[in-house]
């Protein structure tokens, strides 16, 4: 039950970023991108696009990798790098190509942060349940 809430909270953590600060040990993230995950609907952004703004924000979450996942920062970098092409391509299934829409875009960054972003890690064992917990962390 713990890890179930410890992920939870982790993926509420990242969709609190991207609200905040587009900022990263004072690099400006969006500043390769013309768009802004925080103004799709001033400024609708492509879905190809959508998906690199919502990896800088999980990305950003990797700086608390010890804390929260229990893998150092680079590892948690590289995790959500392997991820994150597969992540999109499940995400981006079922919308439209340009995102102008809040909500919607707040769901798709929900579900990609659920895919891209790491589990807590027992033992050198990602977990993603209470019961790989129990045999992974014991």
């Amino acid at each position: 039950m713990k890890i179930i809430a410890i992920v939870l909270a982790s993926l509420f953590f990242a969709l609190l970023l991207y609200s905040k600060s587009s900022t990263h040990n004072g690099k400006n993230l969006e500043r390769n991108y013309e768009y802004s995950i925080a103004t799709v609907e001033e400024r609708p952004v492509p879905k190809q696009v959508i998906f690199l703004l919502w990896r800088d924000v999980a990305i950003r979450g990797c700086d608390e990798a010890i804390e929260r996942f229990n893998i150092t920062p680079k590892e948690c970098r590289m995790k959500i790098n392997d991820k994150s092409n597969s992540c999109a391509a499940l995400a981006g299934e079922k919308i439209p190509d340009v995102i102008g829409d809040k909500e919607l875009n707040r769901r798709i960054g929900k579900q990609y942060l659920h895919c891209v972003t790491p589990y807590y890690f027992c033992n050198g064992f990602e977990v993603t349940n209470e019961e790989e917990a129990k045999q992974k962390c014991s």
